[in-house]
């Protein structure tokens, strides 16, 4: 908040004759020991006032624990709610109780993929359905000449590959792929058939 530090780091760190080296001097606005809140490793560096008065605000690692755990489970908490309302729109899921929809969305899996990554790829096999819960995709078909054209977008709330949930012969439609860091919600043909096996023979029939 206030006043100036001097960094200093060892080449050696078991050296205790070794002068240490100046690396930085931070003033107000800056900070340090970001790393510390993240792992349980030593400090790799010394941090020395140089001004009269320093003031600093400060987090401990348990604090900052605590802070994570409850970002996360608000994080869980706004995804589940996402599902709750996508698994309302769609057709295959119409005919579940709601005790039925809180059990899929809690075997459902969180999962995250980076830029540019094909959850789908048009032709492969498919087993597991995907709801968007954040980031954005493409979806691209393929053509004869092996490129591929793009025909929709895919943002959190959309969902896509339903249909491999219920058809053991299921071929994927299209491409899907990431436009930036995306985060979903899957269910597996596995657990939806462990859970809805019944539901499913109805769905099929229907």
């Amino acid at each position: 908040e206030e006043g100036l530090v001097s960094v200093l780091r060892k080449v050696n760190m078991k050296d205790k004759k070794e002068e240490p080296k100046e690396l930085a001097q931070l003033g107000a606005n800056s900070f340090f020991g970001e790393i510390a809140l993240m792992t349980t490793e030593p400090r790799s560096a010394s941090v020395v006032v140089l001004s009269p008065i320093c003031k600093c605000l400060s987090m401990t690692k348990a604090k900052f624990d605590e802070l994570l755990s409850t970002t996360n489970k608000i994080q869980a908490e706004n995804r589940k709610l996402i599902g709750k309302d996508v698994l309302e729109t769609v057709p295959l899921f119409n005919t579940l109780t709601n005790a039925n929809k809180h059990k899929l969305l809690d075997v459902m899996l969180f999962v995250t993929f980076l830029p540019n990554t094909y959850i789908c790829r048009h032709g492969a096999a498919g087993n597991t359905f995907y709801i968007v819960t954040g980031g954005s995709c493409k979806v691209t078909i393929n053509k004869e000449d092996r490129t591929e054209v793009e025909v929709g977008i895919l943002r959190p709330g959309d969902f896509f590959g339903e249909v491999a949930l219920v058809e053991l012969s299921n071929k994927r439609t299209a491409n899907v792929i990431t436009l930036e860091p995306v985060s979903c919600l899957s269910l597996s043909r596995t657990d939806f058939n462990r859970l809805l096996s019944q539901l499913k023979v109805k769905l099929v029939d229907h």
